[in-house]
């Protein structure tokens, strides 16, 4: 970013400048710091609605809602019909749950743009936000008549259809969407993903509790932290090889050079549960040094439980295929966990 100094030194165009270096931030994953460049441009320009839109995703993803809307209305009030500002109200809409008038702004965004890929995506987002998936579907099928090679409309059909368990047009989107953008790893992602059931986190997580209790049950007596380990050391093996199983058998009829491209996805789903193993050790070895060894604790097993942390989480990041997160992604990751807990 570098490049846009000398543009940011001159009046005329500071604000432009400031808008690239908002976009920059925004895709390298650093929403506060983009949101500080979003409001340097409206210091030199308030009426921009460019700037007004970048700070409104950079709030979003930021967590501050409320702040995201006011900036996304103002950029609506300063170009009503534009597909891509409508976009981002209705975004910042649904966040708030404000189906009502994301409805509406939709609506408007295909009144004013009935060519717009962008107001067909719009339309269609809203349309999954209320369960009308064959709404939705026609949405992004229009809009990728309009525009074949929009990648965000390929990768919505892909998961679209992923749910409603046609693998085959799944396939198909998403290797639409790799090659409308090769840089996107969210069509890998969704690829990867093709052989996994679709259950709702919620549900999976009453499962998984549902099955700890049981094999603590099985075990008999007072959890100890010895126990508490066999039992998660017993579903994360079989969750980590039936998510395996399942990615591989799932994308078998994809072509060869698209398997051995997605084999990294494969051994990165396998360490995460390494890696979930890993972080479980960290409480149980609390445990064990809070407790005395007659209830199933001590030094001994404290040492050993914080070796098999430091052991897993080392191998885990060792074997790694690609960018590992950083602590920007993993508090947005964090956030949508909760944001989706909230909802359910």
């Amino acid at each position: 970013m570098g490049i846009l100094g000398p543009a940011l030194a001159e009046s005329d165009t500071a604000a432009e400048a400031h808008c690239l270096q908002a976009q920059c931030l925004l895709a390298l994953g650093k929403p506060r710091e983009g949101a500080a460049a979003a409001k340097q441009a409206l210091a030199v320009e308030p009426a921009r609605e460019w700037a007004h839109r970048l700070l409104a995703i950079a709030e979003l993803r930021t967590g501050r809602r409320r702040a995201a809307l006011a900036a996304a209305h103002e950029g609506a009030r300063l170009e009503p019909s534009s597909a891509h500002t409508l976009h981002t109200l209705v975004v910042c809409q649904l966040a708030l749950r404000q189906r009502a008038a994301a409805e509406a702004s939709a609506r408007a965004g295909l009144e004013a743009n009935p060519q717009s890929a962008m107001a067909e995506l719009t339309a269609g987002i809203v349309a999954e936000a209320r369960r009308d998936w064959d709404a939705a579907e026609r949405h992004y099928r229009e809009g990728l008549r309009l525009e074949p090679q929009h990648a965000d409309l390929a990768l919505r059909l892909g998961k679209l259809l992923h749910r409603r368990g046609r693998r085959d047009e799944a396939a198909d989107a998403y290797l639409a969407a790799a090659r409308s953008n090769p840089t996107d790893a969210r069509a890998r992602h969704g690829l990867s993903r093709l052989g996994l059931p679709v259950v709702g986190g919620g549900v999976a997580l009453v499962i998984k509790l549902v099955i700890l209790n049981g094999a603590l049950r099985v075990i008999g007596g007072s959890p100890t932290p010895l126990r508490v380990a066999l039992v998660l050391g017993i579903i994360l093996t079989v969750a980590g090889a039936i998510d395996w199983t399942f990615r591989v058998r799932g994308t078998r009829g994809l072509p060869d050079h698209i398997r051995a491209g997605l084999r990294s996805d494969h051994r990165n789903s396998a360490l995460r549960c390494v890696r979930l193993a890993a972080l479980a050790a960290v409480p149980l070895g609390v445990w064990s040094a809070l407790i005395s060894s007659s209830a199933g604790g001590g030094a001994a097993r404290a040492a050993a439980f914080f070796a098999v942390a430091i052991t897993g989480l080392t191998a885990a990041r060792y074997f790694w295929v690609g960018p590992r997160l950083g602590p920007e992604a993993i508090r947005r990751g964090a956030g949508q966990l909760f944001a989706r807990l909230r909802r359910a």
